[in-house]
């Protein structure tokens, strides 16, 4: 590692991220973030022992953090480590915004979860870019189907539920767009002061659940769909911006089912029958 000078890594070089102009002429300071992605512990642990005035909370426009880095491969023993060592835990900047949003984002581990909440990690921190944008960890484990993630997450007991999303949803929309009746019971039981009937962008909670391609369905969006219905949620309603209903869109679905040869969705069957029996019950 001593073999590494000042300017081992200065040769002028550009590139662009998102329109963005980057000067690729890295210094020294430059290497730790790209280091932790070697997934090497030891290796890390030798260049910290043995390199003078790192700064561990250095992050580079283009290769991020070391501890968001360390996240990303959900290398735990690093994430302690870069951690010991002073580096931010709610330092902000990425795809993902932060070390703990990038935690649950794409790995179904909770071990570096569980290290940055023990560190302090602001659970109900926003942030994010383009589509991410003011997402929570909890929002980001349910968008990645991380269910160990988010049934941890619902347990903090600082957590927010009803924080909106850029698309002015909450977790309730989150989960049920995943089909995670088991945590969406979890968020109902010990959170009772989730605004379930709360309107985004797209609509409700049940909207979230059924404004899906006929491949995209599961048999965790009919127990979904089965939950909203009994916290009496309509699949009447439009939301702005849309051309159907639920239930229209359900019918929608039904013929493409049938002109295609497709399995139809028992959530769709669902309120399908949901509509039948409340005109019944009108009669």
């Amino acid at each position: 590692m001593r073999s590494l000078q000042p300017g081992f890594w200065g040769v002028p070089a550009a590139t662009s991220e998102g329109g963005v102009e980057f000067e690729l002429k890295m210094g020294v300071r430059d290497f730790l973030p790209i280091l932790v992605l070697s997934d090497d512990s030891r290796l890390v642990m030798q260049y910290l022992l043995t390199e003078t005035g790192v700064d561990v909370n250095h992050r580079h426009p283009l290769f991020g953090s070391a501890l968001y880095n360390a996240a990303a491969i959900n290398n735990a023993d690093i994430v302690k480590l870069l951690l010991s060592k002073g580096a931010n835990v709610n330092q902000t900047g990425g795809r993902w915004y932060t070390s703990l949003q990038m935690s649950v984002a794409h790995s179904k581990s909770t071990d570096t979860l569980s290290v940055l909440l023990q560190a302090g990690a602001d659970v109900n921190q926003q942030g994010g870019n383009n589509d991410n944008g003011r997402q929570t960890a909890l929002m980001t484990a349910a968008h990645a189907n991380n269910r160990k993630a988010v049934a941890v997450l619902l347990s903090q007991p600082e957590i927010d539920i009803n924080l909106l999303s850029c698309r002015e949803e909450t977790i309730a929309h989150f989960l049920s767009r995943a089909g995670d009746a088991d945590n969406l019971r979890k968020l109902i039981a010990e959170h009772p002061e989730v605004d379930i009937k709360c309107s985004g962008l797209a609509g409700t909670a049940l909207n979230a659940a059924t404004y899906l391609a006929l491949s995209q369905f599961t048999d965790g969006h009919d127990e979904v769909v089965k939950i909203l219905l009994e916290q009496g949620l309509s699949p009447l309603e439009t939301p702005p911006g849309e051309e159907f209903s639920i239930h229209g869109w359900a019918k929608y679905l039904e013929k493409e089912a049938e002109e295609e040869e497709q399995e139809f969705p028992a959530a769709l069957e669902r309120i399908l029958r949901w509509r039948k029996y409340s005109r019944e019950s009108i009669k």
